[in-house]
């Protein structure tokens, strides 16, 4: 079944794991790079939105061809080497250039319906772009193994992760209610962490920041509001911690 699940564009999966390790790397090391103006910066972030956009747009009708255009040349070979079906939708959470203007990242939030699930799934990527000859392109590192396939390998609670949560399941009541779930990085080197539940207005999940050190502590904050009439059943939030296939998979069960 694994293999007939949606790709959810292997351009973000592939350069999830790279992207967050290469910021590390520039960052110990001391930046000669020229800075562009606010404004220069400004304008190329908005194309660089405007590209994201555009590419998850032809993803989402399945362009694959079309797609293309929005690659680096060494690029290619990776992305048609997979196997892909159209995404449900997307929606763009975040956008960052370097002050160089050169190199940017792009946050999204893929829906998709995986093979034997009722409902589709929302999975938060970061994809890593190049601005070359004036059109920024999208930069793919070797693949990386599809996160739902080490989600079944790791059962319920998900597949091995960095990320050591106090709890991962909790029971849930209905009205309006805030859990909090504090989790620890125990690697060794600093994570981004994203966190995105099931698609449901009844909920709302926040981390206190965006990136953990090695050895510190966050909390995962959950807001709810259930109407008194739901039925029981299971909702569920992923959390992803880049770089390294780190995902955490949270249980609230309603009963």
């Amino acid at each position: 079944m694994l293999r007939n699940l949606v790709a959810l564009l292997y351009l973000a999966l592939a350069c999830c794991v790279a992207c967050a390790a290469r910021q590390a790397s520039s960052a110990a090391k001391p930046s000669a790079k020229p800075q562009l103006s606010s404004s220069e910066l400004a304008k190329r972030k908005d194309a660089l939105t405007s590209r994201v956009t555009e590419l998850y747009n032809l993803a989402k009708a399945g362009e694959w061809r079309k797609m293309e255009a929005f690659m680096t040349e060494d690029s290619k070979d990776i992305f048609f080497g997979q196997a892909k079906n159209p995404i449900v939708d997307y929606e763009v959470k975040r956008v960052d250039v370097e002050p160089d203007g050169k190199i940017g990242f792009a946050a999204v939030d893929i829906k998709f319906f995986p093979a034997g699930f009722p409902t589709y799934m929302v999975i938060p990527q970061r994809g890593r772009w190049v601005y070359e000859n004036d059109t920024w392109l999208v930069k793919l590192e070797k693949p990386v193994a599809h996160p739902l396939a080490a989600f079944m390998q790791g059962g319920s609670s998900g597949p091995p992760s960095l990320l050591r949560f106090e709890k991962r399941e909790i029971e849930i009541e209905r009205g309006v209610h805030e859990y909090v779930i504090p989790f620890e990085n125990t690697g060794q080197q600093a994570l981004t962490v994203w966190a995105s539940p099931d698609p449901c207005e009844c909920m709302e999940v926040s981390l206190d920041k965006e990136k953990y050190a090695s050895g510190e502590a966050g909390k995962l904050r959950i807001k709810t509001r259930i109407d008194a009439q739901t039925e029981p059943r299971t909702f569920r939030i992923q959390v992803l911690g880049e770089p390294g296939n780190n995902w955490a998979f949270i249980f609230l069960q309603l009963k």
